[in-house]
């Protein structure tokens, strides 16, 4: 007798590890100036990354581009030069650490025309979090599977085959800043928005799930 049965196994992990994504945008009205510009204010942040204490390792470029920029002319129903644009995403990721969050969020808010970024909070090791995973959801299929074999009057014998689709993308907190906050001194609480974050934020955990497809043999 075949017993196709699915089991799901279901798992909250804490974050452990903090990606911020950087958005470099500069717009000139000729190709030069736009590289040029654009690639200095890249470059002056990552001087103020690495005064940081983040490693050069740590941060890595995902896209890089100059592109014409055009509009619409509303007068002469046609599309129209307008400059050129920078634009350079980087990403950044570093071991969970709320203090040094706070601290990269506090001294950015203080420079002159600072990158816009996005962070979110995520598990490094996907492939531990996968193993831990498939062996809960192997175990409610074998549940399953006894449970039909009984109800046959058939006696389990052995799983015969095994499927499963592989995590291909990050494992993320729903949790998420954005770099839209003010971090100045509160009187009423004496303390910075930095200090404040790290005495009350944390980011919610993440909810991973697994599912295996068995085929099991009873006789």
């Amino acid at each position: 007798m075949d017993i196709n049965v699915n089991g799901t196994g279901k798992k909250y992990y804490k974050p452990d590890q903090i990606t911020l994504n950087f958005d470099f945008n500069c717009k000139n009205a000729d190709y030069e100036a736009a590289l040029s510009n654009g690639v200095e204010r890249v470059t002056n942040y990552l001087a103020f990354l690495n005064k940081l204490g983040f490693k050069k390792e740590e941060i890595k470029t995902l896209s890089f581009r100059v592109t014409e920029s055009r509009f619409y002319n509303e007068l002469t129903k046609k599309y129209e030069k307008d400059g050129f644009l920078f634009q350079q995403n980087v990403k950044l990721k570093f071991d969970y650490d709320m203090e040094k969050l706070s601290k990269l969020m506090e001294e950015t808010s203080k420079i002159q025309n600072p990158p816009l970024y996005y962070i979110s909070f995520n598990l490094k090791d996907n492939k531990t979090a996968e193993q831990d995973l498939i062996g809960l959801a192997y175990k409610e299929a074998e549940f399953q599977a006894q449970a039909v074999a009984n109800a046959a009057g058939k006696k389990l014998k052995e799983c015969a085959k095994i499927s499963f689709e592989p995590f291909t993308s990050a494992l993320v907190s729903p949790t998420s800043f954005e770099r839209d906050m003010c971090f100045k001194k509160s009187e009423r609480f004496g303390a910075s928005t930095s200090e404040q974050i790290q005495q009350t934020f944390v980011p919610e955990d993440i909810l991973v799930t697994k599912t295996v497809y068995c085929l099991f043999i009873a006789d």
